[in-house]
């Protein structure tokens, strides 16, 4: 169009004989008006549609990241709430076995109550069981520590579980290690490997002796806790060891050395 304008303008005016100076301003506004501000209107127009449906298209993909990381986060709490059920009623599980185990061997009582007592023991530990494989396919490894503190230190951790009938004995050793704030991740992170421990040596190494020693370090607290032989049959594993990957990932988070193996007789 600007081209056919031009050119039919040019040849009116050559041919015309009159005074080229209006007729090529005539020709101009026509060209200016007729062809270059529709054009130019017609850009503005079309590239404002562009950026509003990529902003729209960006809103989208905006509020389908927002709509993943919820549902992550809504994944990590379920896993993290599993987590911490695991880990406390899986030890509250193993106290209540040992303790039928104490009344099964009780001087004084009658055969129906000592069978009974077994009976109340076996189904503690089938409940461990199945609470570790149905919650623990929530879990994740890299969780650092429980959802809420314990509400208990290590050692009334140590002495409950001995009154419930585990063989466990407190240690500690100079220098004296520092008691860490109530609350804290230390705190809870310890309460979390000595908890997981003592419930390992209560299912796989019944009637073994277990020693949890405390001790103060230049860089922090070490704690060890260390079973001898069983003197039991204990409960065949079935999780793959994800407790301890899980503790080893929650102290390897803040900076600390995580080791479990072997010891002796025992582990």
């Amino acid at each position: 169009g600007f081209l056919g304008v031009g050119a039919a303008g040019a040849v009116h005016i050559a041919l015309a004989g009159a005074d080229p100076a209006p007729e090529a301003f005539v020709l101009t506004g026509t060209l200016l008006f007729g062809s270059v501000f529709p054009w130019l209107a017609g850009r503005y127009w079309r590239q404002s549609r562009a950026l509003a449906e990529a902003g729209w298209l960006r809103a989208a993909r905006l509020e389908e990241r927002q709509r993943h990381a919820e549902e992550r986060a809504t994944l990590r709490e379920r896993s993290r709430i599993a987590q911490d059920m695991h880990d406390c009623l899986g030890h509250e599980l193993s106290l209540l076995a040992l303790r039928a185990g104490a009344l099964q061997v009780a001087p004084g009582l009658a055969a129906e109550h000592r069978a009974a007592a077994a009976d109340l023991r076996a189904a503690a530990a089938d409940a461990t069981d199945h609470l570790h494989r149905i919650i623990g396919v929530l879990r994740e490894d890299d969780e650092p520590v429980p959802l809420a503190p314990p509400g208990e230190s290590v050692e009334e951790l140590v002495a409950r579980a001995a009154e419930s009938g585990l063989p466990v004995r407190w240690e500690t050793s100079h220098p004296a290690p520092r008691v860490p704030e109530p609350g804290s991740l230390t705190e809870r992170l310890l309460h979390r490997i000595v908890r997981e421990a003592l419930t390992n040596a209560a299912r796989h190494a019944p009637g073994a002796p277990v020693v949890v020693e405390v001790a103060g370090q230049p860089s922090g607290t070490t704690v060890t806790v260390t079973n001898d032989r069983p003197t039991g049959t204990g409960s065949r594993s079935t999780g793959g060891g994800t407790g301890l990957l899980g503790l080893r990932a929650a102290v390897a988070s803040v900076g600390g050395d995580f080791r479990a193996g072997p010891h002796g007789a025992g582990f």
